[in-house]
C-alpha cells in the first residue's frame, strides 16, 4: 500500500518545501474566489461546475517566463509517472506497543480482548488498529478480526 502513496515529509526544524506549495495553493484559491466573487450559486453542483471552469482556464493560461502552461507541464512531466490507484484505499491507523499476551492467549485493546496464537503468551506485541482489522506483529503478521470480547 505505501508503495503507491509516496509520503515525503517536510524537513525538520526549517521546512522549505511546505511554504512554496501552500503559497501556490493559496494563490490559486484566491484567484478562483476572486473570479467568482460576484456570482450567486443555488446548488453545490453549480458552484463545483463554475470552479472547474475557472480552474481549467487558469491551468490553460500560459506561463509568463517560460514556455507552456500548468496543464502542459502536468501532461508532459508529471502524468507519465502516475500509477493506478491500489484496490484498497489508504487507511489511517493507530499504533499501540507492548501489549503483553495474557495466559488466556488474548490482548486487551480499546476495552476489548483479541485472541492471538498461544505461542505468543507473555510476549509483548505491537498492534496496528485500522478501520476493519487489528494487526499484531511478531515476527510474522497475525490477523485478529475485530471480534471483541468485552467484559
Amino acid at each position: 500500500m505505501l508503495d503507491h502513496y509516496t509520503i515525503m515529509p517536510a524537513q525538520v526544524k526549517k521546512p522549505k518545501q511546505k511554504a512554496s506549495v501552500e503559497g501556490a495553493v493559496g494563490k490559486i484559491a484566491r484567484k478562483i474566489i476572486g473570479m467568482l466573487r460576484n456570482e450567486t450559486f443555488h446548488s453545490i453542483e453549480g458552484l463545483n461546475s463554475a470552479i472547474r471552469k475557472v480552474l481549467d482556464r487558469l491551468n490553460d493560461k500560459p506561463f509568463q517566463k517560460r514556455n507552456g502552461s500548468r496543464k502542459t507541464i502536468y501532461e508532459l512531466e508529471e502524468k507519465p509517472y502516475l500509477r493506478t490507484l491500489p484496490m484498497l484505499p489508504f487507511e489511517i491507523c493507530e499504533w499501540s506497543y507492548n501489549h503483553k499476551v495474557g495466559p488466556n492467549s488474548h490482548i486487551w485493546f480499546h476495552k476489548g480482548q483479541y485472541s492471538v496464537p498461544s505461542s505468543y503468551i507473555t510476549e509483548p506485541l505491537p498492534a496496528k488498529a485500522g478501520r476493519f482489522d487489528l494487526l499484531l506483529k511478531q515476527p510474522e503478521v497475525v490477523r485478529a478480526l475485530l471480534y471483541a470480547f468485552v467484559l
